[in-house]
């Protein structure tokens, strides 16, 4: 931690920033009606900006890699309590916070995840395949790619390839990835760094789709990137008409509690569930199955969640058995650069 700053704006206004505890804290500035923190990360281009009446500011981070905070702390003093006349009255200081990588986050973070994939057979004889092409952002990017089966928590030994992309533009292709792992079946694919290299994980980009004798059906699919459902976005499914099938999904990163409201058409809630899953699970199953009953064309379904999981659901057109993947979308996107506060 460095030696808190202490700048006097004008007489009558001396602010002094330390660090303890895990906060920041300071002297009471005489005349003061609050006092204004701008916090700000300068490797991660972000800041915000907070009040308080009191003398402290509690710092609730975690992070991935270390990392520098900078806080500047203005003391707004009203001009008729100032020693000396002037405009706009106030004093401000600027301390910097050190703070350590916390491996809880990091586990979670270091990777990008397909909440969906799979291999296996699908409708008028075709089958359901996933393809994944890699591509190197950055010069010597090593890791795996890992295939967690449905329906039960990730492990540490589930089936993997390694990935090796020594220059950027550098590209890897899997027209059936999971079934190159010697796995069928569906369930979610991570795709992590090595430990002791880069921490930015290369450019992906996926499709799932039917393989059948009249031509493939499919959609693309992206990456989710875990910092960003830190605080799951939810979502809320409306059931469809009898052209298409619903299937909803989620792969928990940590231990999850869903909440389920079912709505009748008429938007009156008339059914409540509460599940509990643990960290890695991931699941794929009807609207019934997960709702506790059949949802008619028009009612709803919204799912809420207390822990870190990325929410899906699937569309598939009965006709030619057509899927369509729909992922929450978080409230902001991160950017790929390894680092991430919480």
């Amino acid at each position: 931690m460095r030696l808190p700053a202490t700048i006097g704006i004008i007489a009558s206004c001396v602010l002094s920033l330390r660090f303890q505890e895990g906060e920041i804290r300071w002297n009471a500035v005489p005349g003061a009606e609050r006092y204004q923190i701008q916090e700000s990360f300068n490797e991660l281009a972000s800041s915000r900006n907070y009040f308080t009446l009191g003398q402290s500011f509690k710092v609730d981070h975690r992070v991935t890699a270390p990392t520098q905070a900078s806080y500047q702390v203005t003391a707004e003093v009203s001009t008729l309590a100032a020693a000396v006349p002037v405009s706009n009255a106030a004093c401000t200081a600027r301390i910097t916070v050190d703070l350590a990588p916390d491996a809880a986050l990091q586990k979670i973070t270091r990777r990008i995840v397909f909440p969906l994939v799979g291999s296996t057979a699908g409708a008028f004889g075709g089958r359901f395949r996933t393809s994944l092409k890699l591509t190197g952002s950055n010069p010597n990017q090593k890791g795996t790619i890992v295939f967690h089966p449905a329906s039960r928590a990730a492990a540490d030994g589930d089936p993997s390839i390694a990935y090796d992309l020594v220059t950027p533009g550098d590209t890897k292709f899997f027209d059936d990835v999971v079934a190159e792992m010697g796995q069928s079946g569906i369930g979610s694919l991570d795709i992590i760094p090595d430990a002791a290299g880069d921490p930015i994980v290369p450019l992906a980009e996926a499709r799932l789709y039917n393989d059948t004798s009249s031509g493939t059906f499919g959609t693309q699919a992206a990456p989710a990137f875990p910092a960003d459902y830190l605080r799951s976005p939810g979502l809320k499914l409306t059931a469809p008409d009898p052209r298409f099938r619903m299937n909803v999904g989620f792969r928990a990163l940590t231990d999850t509690t869903i909440t389920i409201l079912i709505s009748g058409t008429d938007g009156r809630l008339r059914d409540f569930r509460e599940l509990k899953f643990p960290a890695g699970w991931m699941q794929m199953t009807g609207v019934a199955e997960l709702a506790g009953s059949e949802l008619k064309p028009g009612e709803s379904m919204t799912l809420g969640f207390s822990g870190v999981a990325i929410p899906f659901y699937t569309l598939t057109e009965n006709r030619t058995n057509d899927p369509m993947l729909f992922v929450a979308e978080p409230v902001a996107k991160s950017l790929n650069v390894g680092k991430y506060v919480d």
